[in-house]
């Protein structure tokens, strides 16, 4: 027996904070294996994001400050991926950056992926050997 497919969507992005709930986010991050958070951490996340690009079943953030942001929580659940929403998603988070004239858009991505590396450098980013973090 073969699996259905998940019916195609209108993937329309939305920008506007107040279609997007904080359940929808811990919903998405659940959906992937990704660590829970409070409603209220993602609360605050929507309410001082640079910028948040979200369609039904995806979402991504831009955080930080007028000069710098960093592209971060970028999900789409794994029945519609490989279908380009990631993509899209980082294409209009990257737009936006330029037209609010960021100087620079980093990230990172999980050591258990290394994929993501090669993904994300298909949309234009290069590793950095300076970057540093936190334990």
């Amino acid at each position: 027996m073969s699996a259905v497919s998940p019916p195609e969507l209108a993937y329309t992005l939305t920008e506007r904070r107040e279609d997007i709930s904080p359940a929808d986010i811990q919903s998405l991050r659940e959906s992937v294996g990704w660590q829970a958070d409070s409603q209220e951490v993602w609360q605050v996340t929507l309410d001082t994001a640079l910028s948040v690009r979200a369609v039904f079943v995806g979402i991504g953030f831009l955080v930080g400050s007028p000069r710098h942001a960093v592209l971060c929580d970028v999900c789409v659940k794994p029945a519609y991926q490989s279908r380009g929403l990631g993509g899209k998603l980082v294409a209009s988070l990257v737009e936006d950056a330029k037209r609010k004239k960021l100087r620079y858009i980093t990230l990172t991505f999980d050591a258990n992926a290394p994929w993501l590396k090669d993904w994300y450098g298909k949309h234009g980013f290069r590793v950095a050997g300076n970057a540093m973090r936190l334990p």
